[in-house]
């Protein structure tokens, strides 16, 4: 497995995943790239691929809705977000592999309204090739306070 993870660094064209010694680091890279690739920063363009897919589930119908530039543009005006989240690994630090293909889910808020959607982005050599959105209803309780079901 390490030398896996030391052949994908050595062929890796992309210098920020290249740095990365652990998959944690590889999945925050990523995570924060595609937030910035969906506000349109031209920092990210190259990290864009033009034939990226995008699409959007409602329920259970999904539709695409652009590709490359235009289809991230549009993704980011459905999502209408005021916050992103994600989550990192932490326990066992995995060795990074960085450029293999892979995965990286972002979960963004309308914090007025408390909904959102869930995207995940799918990267190869730390490009995104895909984004697939669904919307869901945010629920945030108390561990302390939530009542007990039957079940």
């Amino acid at each position: 497995m390490i030398a896996l993870a030391l052949a994908a660094m050595v062929m890796c064209p992309d210098a920020a995943l290249s740095k990365a010694a652990y998959q944690g680091e590889v999945t925050t890279i990523l995570a924060e790239r595609s937030v910035t690739i969906l506000r349109g920063d031209r920092s990210a363009q190259q990290f864009l691929s033009e034939d990226a897919e995008f699409s959007l589930v409602f329920g259970d119908v999904g539709a695409a809705i652009g590709r490359g530039r235009a289809g991230a543009d549009e993704l980011n005006k459905k999502i209408a977000a005021s916050t992103f989240e994600y989550g990192v690994w932490t326990s066992v630090p995995m060795p990074a592999q960085p450029c293999v293909r892979q995965t990286v889910e972002v979960r963004f808020f309308d914090e007025s309204n408390e909904t959102g959607v869930v995207v995940e982005f799918e990267y190869a050599n730390g490009v995104l090739i895909r984004a697939t959105g669904r919307n869901i209803a945010r629920v945030v309780r108390s561990v302390a306070t939530t009542e007990k079901t039957n079940g």
